[in-house]
């Protein structure tokens, strides 16, 4: 991570922290919403998400959880997110990969150490994730008691024309895969941390997100 740019980081972060859900039209949307997932009893609840602002540079956009919905755990490749919880709250879990890259013997999955594990509220900061660092592999679980709804600054965005697209992975516990051979390259620090296995799969089939049009405000 360039330090250089650590001051600007900052400004971004206190920027997006002065972010509420009117500025983003999404109070308008809750009924909406509400109705859509019929307080949350789908089976499984419905994501939604709107795209506020779109350029080759960098990506806006509101994503919707409802009661229960899990956001599977994903990556942002060679992107830097910024994330804003607006409404509601919901639990982080976050990876990054052990550096240097470490496999399991005899299985396409590899190394990660858990870096956020936190429930975050509308009253937290916003949070920024780097490519390397930061928690770039991350899932949102949210509870059984309100909705949750959060903003996310993504730059560069997902782009399928340059190889920036979302990646989906199962986390499998340190222990249940054979760790002879990648043991033996770790140091004694790294074994003390929250170590997990990632292994690349297909979307999930039970994950049903909806990209909705944007009604709100114009941010430019």
């Amino acid at each position: 991570m360039d330090r250089r740019l650590l001051p600007r980081r900052r400004h971004a972060c206190h920027i997006i922290d002065k972010i509420g859900p009117h500025d983003v039209g999404l109070m308008d949307d809750l009924n909406y919403f509400h109705s859509m997932n019929a307080a949350g009893c789908q089976n499984p609840p419905i994501i939604t998400s709107k795209t506020i602002y779109n350029c080759s540079n960098f990506m806006i956009a509101v994503f919707f959880l409802p009661l229960r919905a899990v956001m599977p755990l994903h990556d942002h490749p060679g992107m830097t997110v910024f994330s804003k919880l607006l409404i509601g709250s919901v639990r982080v879990e976050a990876y990054d990969w052990v550096r240097p890259r470490v496999s399991s013997r005899g299985s396409a999955a590899m190394l990660a150490e858990k870096v956020l594990d936190r429930n975050v509220t509308a009253a937290s900061d916003a949070w920024v994730l780097f490519p390397d660092t930061g928690g770039n592999m991350h899932r949102f679980v949210v509870g059984e008691e309100e909705h949750c709804a959060f903003l996310d600054v993504l730059t560069p965005p997902y782009s399928l024309a340059e190889k920036r697209t979302c990646t989906y992975y199962k986390d499998i516990p340190y222990d249940e895969l054979d760790t002879c051979a990648a043991s033996s390259g770790l140091t004694e620090a790294q074994r003390r941390r929250q170590l997990a296995w990632l292994q690349e799969v297909p979307q999930p089939k039970d994950l049903r997100m909806y990209n909705l049009p944007y009604k709100g405000p114009t941010i430019f």
